[in-house]
């Protein structure tokens, strides 16, 4: 139990250090010290989720935590591609996501290891408030209704596509920055990816796998994406209730 409450502490100890950071990268006024902010908030939470990982391996079979669940609201419209968002950042901290019920009441259920959950609801719920903003602020305007829907569906899809391969670029360098260790903490990351395959198909045996096209808009393609390279990848941690559901 001793072990526990240690191991608790020191994850509240890393969230709390994360939100520091966030809140000198949300105050100043220069882009450049902000992006220094986000890229060392990007770094750290992914070395936080590796260094889980690490110790998970060292301890005796019988202790080690198991996945747990969490599940995230997600709000019309364009419900099914803002999943994709949650997906990728699940997938960036070893979880797994499934989206369950319709695009007028949908959800995004989080199976993983605790660290890596709460880091992920962490930075999901700061992207959809970044990304409602980057999309309020850059949707473009006199377009008949049909065309601004197209041009906010291909922002959505642009927006979470880079932010993927953003957090995969931090995490894979993180993953080998000791050389010496790079093929053992590989193997206890698969381990462990194992153990949430093997969680998420036990809860959720007939789930499949959906894609979402690009959309039809390239404008919206290029504003996502450019959205997504100013975004913080941290989670935006600031004191206050924190939101779980985008409008």
């Amino acid at each position: 139990m001793s072990s526990e409450r240690d191991r608790q502490s020191e994850r509240d100890r890393q969230m709390e250090k994360i939100r520091r950071l966030l809140t000198k990268a949300e105050s100043t006024p220069y882009p450049e010290e902000a992006e220094a902010f986000l890229i060392k908030v990007a770094e750290l939470a992914a070395r936080y989720s590796i260094d889980d990982a690490r110790l998970w391996a060292e301890s005796p079979s019988s202790s080690r935590d198991k996945p747990i669940e969490r599940s995230i609201r997600i709000q019309a419209p364009h419900a099914a591609r803002k999943a994709t968002l949650v997906g990728a950042v699940a997938e960036s901290f070893g979880c797994m996501a499934v989206r369950l019920g319709d695009a007028a009441n949908m959800s995004c259920s989080i199976v993983g290891f605790e660290g890596d959950v709460r880091r992920t609801e962490s930075l999901v719920t700061s992207l959809f408030i970044q990304l409602t903003n980057a999309m309020l602020a850059e949707s473009p305007t006199g377009m008949h209704a049909s065309r601004v829907a197209a041009w906010r569906r291909s922002f959505i899809t642009a927006y979470a596509f880079r932010i993927s391969q953003r957090l995969s670029k931090v995490r894979s360098a993180q993953t080998q920055s000791d050389v010496a260790d790079s093929a053992v903490t590989a193997v206890v990351l698969r381990d462990r990816s194992d153990e949430v395959d093997a969680e998420m198909r036990s809860r959720y045996p007939h789930v499949r796998t959906s894609r979402v096209d690009g959309g039809s808009s390239r404008d919206g393609q290029r504003a996502g994406k450019r959205a997504a390279n100013r975004t913080d990848l941290g989670g935006s941690a600031v004191s206050g209730s924190r939101r779980k559901s985008l409008r």
